[in-house]
């Protein structure tokens, strides 16, 4: 029969599998963000050398992909974390196996 650490170990290793899978397609979204942000770029009209100093109003439509950038590289990062748990916790339960810690108190303590 398998033990409490072994079980925990092993829903920390699966856990860490998914995290890690869903950090690896929020990274294959930065490419795709980037292309939508990237055409939704819109400045106002004008000779850039007349007003080169001043903001030429120029305004875009989504983050360029930082957020799945980001949030990407943070559940890869989260996933190893949990898996090296997983890891540790099923080693754990495979080493200690099934034993149990008895304690026998003494009803007459020493004088």
């Amino acid at each position: 029969m398998v033990n409490a650490t072994s079980k925990i170990g092993l829903g920390l290793l699966l856990g860490s599998i998914l995290m890690i899978f869903l950090g690896v397609f929020s990274l294959s979204k930065v490419l795709n963000d980037f292309e939508q942000s990237s055409e939704s770029v819109e400045c106002d009209e004008g000779l850039w050398i007349d007003n080169w100093a001043e903001d030429r109003g120029c305004s875009s439509d989504g983050d360029w992909g930082l957020r799945s950038l980001c949030c990407g590289i943070l559940l890869i990062l989260i996933g190893i974390g949990v898996g090296i748990g997983g890891i540790v916790g099923l080693f754990g339960g495979a080493i200690s196996r099934d034993k149990k810690v008895i304690i026998i108190q003494n009803e007459n303590p020493k004088k």
